[in-house]
C-alpha cells in the first residue's frame, strides 16, 4: 500500500489581526495534497513569529509556552495518525482534524450506502427503473469491493475516507486489472459518483469537486468522437453533396451528430 504524505504546518494570518494587534495562529494538516485548516485559539505579535520554522521566538515565557503547545498538538496528531492506521482506516486530513477536535465521525460505509441505494432501486423496478440498470449498479459495487480487496486488503471503506487518490486508483484498476474499455470505465466511475453525491445530499461527506473532471473528460471525448465521424465522412463524399443533402434534410444531420455524440439514437 502506497505510503501517504503527511505534513503539519503552523502559521499566522497576517491579514486578520486581532483587536490587541496580534495575529491568530493557525494549523494546516496536509495529507496527499489535501488540506484542512483550523485555528488553535492562540495569537502572537507578528514580529515574534518565525515563519520558516513555524514557531515563536523563544525570547519570553509566553512564546516558550506557545512553542510547547505547538509541539503538543503535533505529537497528538501523530498519535491520531497511528490510531487511524491501527483501525485500518485510510488517513485523511479531515479525519485527523475531526478526531483532534473531538468531532464525532459519521461512520457510514460505501458498501452500506450503495446496498441501501440498490435495495431502493430494486423496489422501483418497473416504476421508472429497469432490472438492467440495477444490475449495472450491482456490478459497479462488486468491482469497487474487488478493487479494495486487491489494493487495500479490505472489503469496505467509510465514505469520509474516500479521497481523489482512491478514485484515481480505482479507475486505474478498472483499466488495467479488469481490462475494461474507456467508455465502460467512465460509466462505472459515474455510477460510483452517484453514490458519493448521495452521501453529499445526506451530509455524510463534503462536496467532491473532482467528479467534475470525469464529467468534463467524458463530454470532451464525445465531442471529439462526433468531430472524427464527420471528418471521416468528408473523406468519402465531396462537400457539394453535404451542402445539398443538408439543404434538403437538415434534421438528418442533427440526428447524425446525436448518434455520434451519444452513441445511440432512434431515427424517426
Amino acid at each position: 500500500m502506497k505510503k501517504k504524505t503527511f505534513a503539519i504546518l503552523f502559521y499566522v494570518k497576517r491579514t486578520k489581526l486581532l483587536r490587541n494587534g496580534e495575529a491568530p495562529v493557525f494549523m494546516r494538516i496536509t495529507v496527499d495534497a489535501i488540506r484542512e485548516e483550523m485555528s488553535i485559539q492562540r495569537s502572537i505579535n507578528i514580529s515574534e513569529w518565525i515563519e520558516k520554522k513555524g514557531c515563536a521566538k523563544s525570547t519570553n515565557p509566553k512564546n516558550r509556552e506557545l512553542n510547547h503547545y505547538l509541539e503538543h498538538i503535533r505529537h497528538r496528531l501523530y498519535e491520531i495518525q497511528k490510531e487511524l492506521e491501527d483501525e485500518n482506516k485510510i488517513v485523511t486530513a479531515e479525519l485527523l482534524k475531526n478526531r483532534y477536535m473531538g468531532i464525532s465521525e459519521v461512520n457510514v460505509s460505501f458498501v452500506e450506502l450503495y446496498a441501501e441505494h440498490n435495495q431502493k432501486m430494486r423496489e422501483l423496478i418497473g416504476k421508472g427503473f429497469t432490472i438492467s440498470t440495477l444490475k449495472k449498479h450491482e456490478t459497479t459495487m462488486k468491482y469497487v469491493v474487488e478493487f479494495m480487496q486487491h489494493k487495500y486488503n479490505r472489503s469496505d471503506i467509510l465514505l469520509k475516507e474516500i479521497t481523489p487518490d482512491f478514485i484515481r486508483e480505482y479507475e486505474h484498476y478498472l483499466r488495467t486489472v479488469k481490462n475494461i474499455a474507456n467508455n465502460t470505465t467512465v460509466k462505472y466511475i459515474r455510477n460510483t459518483g452517484k453514490i458519493l453525491r448521495l452521501a453529499e445530499q445526506k451530509e455524510i461527506i463534503k462536496k467532491l469537486f473532482y467528479w467534475i473532471f470525469f464529467e468534463i473528460s467524458t463530454f470532451i471525448s464525445n465531442i471529439l468522437s462526433a468531430v472524427f465521424l464527420f471528418m471521416s465522412l468528408f473523406n468519402y463524399f465531396p462537400l457539394s453533396c453535404f451542402i445539398a443533402a443538408f439543404t434538403h434534410n437538415y434534421s438528418f444531420f442533427a440526428q447524425l451528430f446525436y448518434i455520434s455524440f451519444y452513441g445511440s439514437c432512434v431515427y424517426v
